[in-house]
């Protein structure tokens, strides 16, 4: 029983090391995402490491970066009055969504760069996701490079 419940609190544990990879992020960064996401109508939710098997989406209404606290320098990003970790956002990208972390070149880690272009509301695992060979999802391909979209 105790090795039971070791296990399922090292599982807890684990999990959680993934949230927040991009939550909170330069002030530059925020500028940017929010300047991304003033300019589109909706966003996707996705948390690959987390074992989401669908996306979520989420019109955008408002959006605004501060700071996470009141000492510091790191800022977070609201989306709809609600803090986002950009790691676990999709944006348009041409005709796919692209990760927006990964967009604005924040390291993140197990997060797919694009979201498969059927998925929707639908079971996927996130082993069927479109990975590199690193697992780091930051390679472009040579024919997307113009439809990626670039820091200001």
């Amino acid at each position: 029983m105790k090795k039971k419940l070791v296990v399922a609190i090292l599982l807890l544990w684990a999990n959680a090391l993934f949230a927040d990879q991009a939550a909170w992020i330069s002030k530059d960064k925020a500028e940017m995402a929010v300047a991304l996401l003033k300019n589109i109508k909706e966003v996707r939710h996705f948390c690959a490491p987390c074992g989401d098997n669908f996306y979520k989406v989420e019109v955008v209404s408002s959006v605004q970066s501060q700071k996470a606290t009141s000492e510091g320098n790191f800022y977070v990003v609201k989306l709809n009055g609600s803090e986002i970790d950009l790691a676990y956002v999709y944006i348009p990208s041409g005709n796919r969504w692209i990760n927006l972390a990964i967009a604005l070149n924040i390291k993140v880690e197990d997060v797919p760069k694009y979201l498969p272009e059927d998925l929707r509301n639908e079971e996927v695992s996130p082993a069927d996701l479109p990975y590199d060979d690193d697992n780091e999802n930051i390679i472009i391909p040579d024919e997307e490079e113009d439809n990626l979209l670039e820091e200001k």
